[in-house]
C-alpha cells in the first residue's frame, strides 16, 4: 500500500467522520430529501436522473462558491505574500527573538 493510498484513505475517513458528526447528522435527512425531491407525505420514488441532476447541481454549487469565495482570493493573497517572502522571514525571526 503506497503512501498516496494512505492519504486518500485518511481523507475518506475524515470526510465520513465529519459527515456523521453531531452538528452535521441532523442535516442528512434534509440533504437526502432535497436530492430525491420527495417529501414525508410520500410521493412516488423519483427517477435516478432527477436525483443525479440534483446531486450534480448541489456539488457544483458548493464547488463554485468555495472556489470563488475562498480559492481565488487566497491564491491571490498567497501570490502577493510570496513576493515579500524575504521580509516575512526577517519579521518572523525578529518576533521570535522578541517573544522568546
Amino acid at each position: 500500500m503506497g503512501l498516496e493510498n494512505i492519504t486518500l484513505f485518511a481523507a475518506f475517513i475524515a470526510g465520513l467522520l465529519s459527515f456523521i458528526s453531531p452538528c452535521g447528522l441532523p442535516l442528512i435527512p434534509v440533504y437526502l430529501g432535497y436530492l430525491s425531491g420527495s417529501t414525508i407525505i410520500g410521493d412516488a420514488p423519483p427517477p435516478r436522473t432527477l436525483v443525479f441532476s440534483h446531486a450534480l447541481m448541489f456539488v457544483s454549487g458548493f464547488t463554485f462558491i468555495f472556489v470563488v469565495i475562498f480559492g481565488a482570493p487566497i491564491g491571490f493573497l498567497g501570490g502577493l505574500l510570496g513576493t515579500f517572502s524575504e521580509y516575512r522571514v526577517w519579521v518572523g525571526g525578529i518576533l521570535l527573538i522578541v517573544f522568546a
